[in-house]
Parts: C-alpha cells; structure tokens; sequence
C-alpha cells in the first residue's frame, strides 16, 4: 500500500512539473476588437509571451480583402489598442516562440472610440501591414523597423519588416496579429520607441594634435549603428536613431593611436564630447576594457564582444600595428586563497592561452595577417587581484590585455 501512495504521489508530482515547464504564458490574447488588450506605450519594452490566439474570436472584423491592404478573413487573431503617453518613431518585433507559425499584422491609427466598427466596416485602411510568408531563416520575425523601406508587404515572399511609423503623443492604434494557421505555439512583442540624439565632438592625440578619427556609434552588442570621421581639424558630429532606454557605445579611434570608448545612453538627445587618444607607444600594454571570460572556459562573456570588435576596428584602422595579446587567469579560491599546485597551475596557464587563442580567432576572421599578432598566456602570475574574493575582483582577473610590439 505505501509503494502504491509513493508512485501516486511521484505521478502527481511529475504532471505538475511537466504543466509548469510546458505552460510559461503570461499574456492571453483577446480574439475581438471590442474585446482588444489595451496597452499604454512610453518606452521600449516586451510583452509577453502571449498564448496563441485559437479563433477569432466571435466577431469576424475582417470580411474580405480592403484595397490589397489586408488579408481576406481573420485566421487565429489576437486585438489590441496602443495608446502612445510618448512621441517617437515606432517599431515593433513579432516573435513566434515556433518559426512554423505565420503570423502577418495589420496596424490601424484610429481616433475615436467608433474604430471596431470603422475597420469591419471597411471605413479606415491600415497605416502598416505586412503579409508576407513567414521566413524560417529569420525565426518567423516581422513587424516594423528603422530601416525597412516599404509601408506595406503583400502576401507571398516579401520583406519580414515594414517601415517604421511616426508617432505622436496622445495618438491610438490598433494592432491586429493574426496567425494563419492553427496550433500556434504563442509569441512576444518588441515594442521599441525610438528618438534622435546628437553627438558632437572634438578629437586629438595626447600631444594636443588634432586627429582624423574614425567615429562609430554602436548597440551593447557592437553592431554598428551609424559612423563617420572627423575632419583634419578633429570635429565631427552625428545623428542616430536610437532606443531611449538602451546604453550604448561610441568607439573613437585615429591612425597610430589607440582607441576610446564613451558609453552612450539612449535618453541623453544631445551630448559633446572632448577625447584625447594615446598615440601607440611600442612595448606598452593597453587594457582592452571586459575582454573579460567565463570561470574556467575560453569562452568571452557575453559583454566582452563589442571590446573584441573595437580590437578588430584598432588592427583593421593601423594596417602597420603589430600585437602581442596576453591572456590571464583567476588563480584563487572564493575566499582569495592562491591555487598553488601542479596541475593548477599547469590548468591556468593553458585556460589563459586558450583566452588569447580566442581574441586572436576574431582578428584572423577579419582576415587580419598573423604575422602582426602573437598569443601569450600568463596563467595566473600576473592577476590584478592576487587575493580575489569577490566575483568583481575574479571577473577582471579572468582577462585578455594588448601589448604594442
């Protein structure tokens, strides 16, 4: 009797836990206009996930093709009314949690509370859609974005995005996302306000020369978002499209010297900058700031990738610059105690030539010549925090430092 309660109490347990794994929806979505999820919107955020919408609901708003704009019949839709307390330009990112789901969007500005009836009734027209085949390479990802060209995507193979929309504080929409076909596996939404910022400086070398310098505005991933180059009198200025509550990195360097990076947020429209670049002194070590690593891995945290970009740009902009890149470890306890036996020590110095191995990987996929860079590891003989004990302190230990050769 008690072997029978135990398995009924372990099967028990385990359809729990497979209902909490399986169901990790927040969000569910309403299929009928009258019924649309409201949702305010003054800043970027994401929504969801959202279960998949299984109807459309128990009105059916959308009859038949408006103007080539819309699609025949609602499939599996999910409503909702965004009600902008903010200005900006407007994107937004539809992703299916299952790349299979063909999810199109039609997207209505409205102004006043008659729009259920004015969209069925085929009164007012879509100010975005976009129809087309979902793309399997692209994860199934549509909606709006900066640089996207078309306010409308017919059905069949199309662009994933349409352009982005200005909008206006106080302004409404209706959003209506439907998917064609059933057992849909759910979705987020990316919802991202986009402002203009300025950026303004002046660029010169530690000897008070004014620099021709490369200028390059990037995300926290290091993907370029807008560059440019200072005049022969060290000025530059640019503008961007940016989200106001996202950080960002400028990236300033000129030939012989080395680089500077300025972080860069989002809600600060206008900045003007003063940099100073140290010109590129042989057998000097410059710390490339977070080529930081994992404990006990060659693999860079994720953070480190935009300073191993800048390290790219650096050798890519100083075609003459040659390099030694120098790996290190964390060699202590958590309580700051020194590893001192043989095989730690033998295990550190291999992790940090395998750190090293690793930056120098980037710059060889940039087709940079291996004869300009040579890779050390110092294991665990050089750390910043002999004694670490905290994860501040082991994190910067866990590095990767340039020297000029």
């Amino acid at each position: 009797m008690k072997s029978k309660t135990i398995l009924f109490v372990a099967l028990i347990l385990s359809q729990v836990l497979w209902a909490q794994t399986r169901n990790t929806f927040t969000k569910t979505p309403q299929s009928d206009c009258n019924a649309a999820v409201r949702l305010p919107i003054y800043k970027s955020f994401r929504y969801g996930a959202v279960a998949a919408p299984n109807s459309f609901g128990n009105v059916q708003e959308i009859t038949s093709t408006q103007s080539g704009l819309t699609f025949a019949k609602e499939h599996h839709t999910a409503w909702y009314v965004l009600n902008f307390s903010k200005g900006g330009d407007f994107t937004f990112k539809i992703n299916p949690i299952d790349s299979t789901n063909d999810y199109d969007f039609l997207l209505y500005k409205v102004s006043d509370s008659l729009y259920c009836n004015q969209i069925k009734n085929q009164k007012t027209n879509p100010v975005r859609n976009n129809l087309s085949r979902n793309n399997l390479k692209t994860k199934g990802v549509t909606g709006l974005r900066i640089d996207a060209t078309n306010a409308y995507s017919k059905p069949g193979p199309g662009a994933q995005f349409s352009k982005n929309i200005n909008v206006q504080k106080g302004e409404q929409y209706v959003l209506l996302i439907d998917n064609v076909y059933k057992n849909g596996n759910g979705f987020s939404i990316d919802f991202e306000l986009n402002n203009a910022i300025s950026i303004k400086g002046e660029v010169k070398d530690d000897n008070g020369k004014p620099l021709v310098a490369k200028v390059i505005l990037t995300d926290s991933l290091g993907n370029i978002i807008t560059e440019t180059q200072s005049s022969t009198n060290g000025n530059y200025e640019m503008t961007a499209m940016v989200q106001e509550n996202k950080n960002y990195q400028l990236f300033i360097s000129g030939k012989n010297t080395f680089f500077e990076t300025v972080p860069i947020k989002g809600n600060q429209p206008n900045r003007e900058l003063k940099t100073t670049l140290p010109v590129l002194k042989k057998d000097k070590t410059y710390k490339l700031e977070q080529i930081n690593f994992e404990p006990n891995s060659a693999e860079p945290l994720q953070e480190a990738y935009p300073a191993i970009q800048n390290l790219v740009r650096l050798m890519t902009l100083n075609p003459e610059l040659e390099i030694t890149i120098e790996g290190h470890v964390n060699g202590t306890t958590n309580t700051g105690v020194l590893l001192t036996s043989e095989a730690d020590v033998k295990r550190h110095e291999e992790i940090a030539l395998a750190r090293a191995h690793k930056v120098a990987s980037f710059l060889k996929a940039a087709n940079v010549d291996d004869s300009r860079y040579e890779v050390k590891g110092f294991g665990s003989r050089q750390m910043l925090f002999p004694n670490a004990r905290t994860l501040a302190e082991q994190k910067a230990n866990r590095r990767v430092e340039i020297r000029i050769k």
